[in-house]
């Protein structure tokens, strides 16, 4: 008889490592789209032209250097150079309005769809004084590049469990990373015992794991060398990264030999 047994499939659970970028300064009012629960930041950064223009722009602006332009109803703001070119980077996406504020002028430039973690590159931005709004000429948008998550790290906690008491116990798989810093919804896909479910001297009790939450039965066989739990799983970065992995629970024989499994 094979002695490997698949107990369980699919089990979901996350975490998320945290990051911000921002600027100082004050930003204008307005909405403005906010991370979301769980959100990790990734920011997204605006490369941008002031177009100086002339007549009533051109007086209104005055010195190029002396205007700040803002990511509305936040605190992400940078000055706009001499030849009226930024980059800004906040932790934004979807609808963004961005907000000029000169010696003499407030206006706005609003802009949609913006994908989180994108450059956005707008050329020549027009801002009228009377109206409040602003203008471009050309908006480009280069989506972010992703790198998938790192699995060759990961690990069961606990991963030794004793006594062999015949209980549940949860499992966590940590140790996944993510290199851009995204959230990382791990996904448990099945669970193997190298002992039958019944074993000899196993306490006859069933089932040896569950999904949700995810969890393993503390026993092992009383004639084995230990039972060992594998759990597969896959780790997803929500934007188009996954890795694979196995993690193993050990519930020894006994305390000696440094209470692993054979």
């Amino acid at each position: 008889m094979d002695s490997s047994i698949r107990l369980a499939r699919a089990v979901v659970f996350a975490f998320g490592l945290s990051q911000m970028v921002a600027c100082g300064g004050g930003g204008g009012g307005g909405a403005s789209s906010a991370p979301g629960p769980g959100h990790v930041s990734r920011s997204t950064t605006f490369v941008g032209q002031l177009d100086q223009g002339d007549g009533e722009a051109a007086a209104a602006l005055g010195a190029p250097s002396a205007v700040q332009v803002c990511v509305a109803g936040t605190n992400f703001c940078t000055e706009v150079d001499a030849s009226g070119a930024f980059t800004l980077a906040a932790d934004v996406g979807g609808d963004v309005v961005l907000v000029f504020d000169g010696p003499n002028f407030t206006a706005r430039l609003a802009l949609s769809g913006v994908p989180r973690g994108a450059t956005v590159r707008i050329e020549d931005i027009v801002c009228s004084t009377g109206s409040g709004q602003c203008h471009a000429a050309n908006v480009e948008i280069v989506a972010a590049s992703n790198s998938p998550p790192d699995c060759s790290a990961a690990r069961a906690e606990p991963a030794v469990l004793w006594p062999p008491n015949h209980a549940l116990v949860r499992i966590a798989i940590v140790g996944v990373v993510d290199p851009d810093g995204d959230r990382v919804m791990i996904t448990a896909t099945d669970v193997v015992s190298n002992e039958p479910v019944n074993a000899p001297g196993s306490g006859n009790t069933a089932p040896d794991a569950q999904l949700d939450p995810l969890a393993v039965r503390a026993e092992r066989s009383g004639n084995g060398s230990g039972r060992i739990y594998t759990i597969s799983f896959v780790a997803d970065d929500g934007q188009g990264g996954t890795c694979t992995g196995a993690v193993q629970v050990c519930v020894p024989h006994d305390q000696g030999h440094g209470a692993s499994c054979g």
